[in-house]
């Protein structure tokens, strides 16, 4: 692949919500295409759910990492990967030792949610599911993804987070195990811009992107 001309060599703000694949991917990913392309300086912003959609909206940020469901009917989704939502589990829990779990399974285990006015609507809708068929559960409810995983990592509760598994990619953690949850449908994770007017980095990104599809 060719550099960009020098006309073209721009900053590149993505906005993210400080998933799994935020934090374990998405660097390498970045990392591969920034070798191919050193001139684009890209900037990484976190935010909460409604801050992230916000920023997209007012230009605060270029493009935003988010799921297939969340994005809004005005905003163009380029899809990159497909995964489940998984169960994140401290490693020296008794259940860490399986590759899944059913949602029953999670019964009687302290389980810790996102706020509903922070989800995503298949998060919701499976969040609510876990809470009807786990009545024996202690639920704790953390404002955004960090919380949540920060949480599951203190051994606190088993945290319900969006989860990619790629060959190729770092995902064991030292104090975590993500085990998809068998009852999951289908996610797609990908980069939401705003508007057909998007700057040539993004543009850039987002093409590297879709020619180069995580699996």
């Amino acid at each position: 692949m060719k550099n960009l001309d020098t006309a073209e060599k721009t900053n590149l703000v993505l906005g993210m919500l400080g998933t799994p694949l935020d934090n374990t991917v998405m660097p390498w990913v970045i990392r591969d295409f920034n070798r191919l392309y050193p001139e684009i300086k890209i900037s990484i912003r976190y935010f909460t759910h409604d801050e992230l959609e916000h920023a997209l909206a007012n230009k605060v940020i270029d493009a935003a990492i988010q799921t297939a469901d969340d994005v809004a009917t005005n905003a163009y989704f380029h899809l990159f990967a497909e995964g489940k939502f998984a169960a994140i589990i401290a490693n020296n829990e008794p259940l860490a030792i399986r590759t899944e779990l059913s949602i029953r399974s999670l019964d009687y285990h302290n389980l810790i949610f996102l706020l509903e006015s922070q989800c995503s609507p298949q998060q919701k809708e499976l969040q609510q599911k876990i809470a009807e068929l786990c009545s024996n559960s202690t639920i704790y409810y953390a404002n955004n993804y960090l919380e949540e995983l920060a949480m599951a990592k203190t051994a606190l509760g088993i945290c319900i987070l969006p989860f990619i598994k790629l060959a190729g990619f770092p995902q064991k953690d030292e104090l975590v195990s993500a085990l998809p949850i068998r009852e999951s449908s289908e996610i797609g994770y990908g980069v939401v811009t705003k508007g057909k007017a998007i700057n040539p980095a993004t543009t850039t990104f987002i093409n590297w992107i879709e020619q180069n599809k995580l699996s």
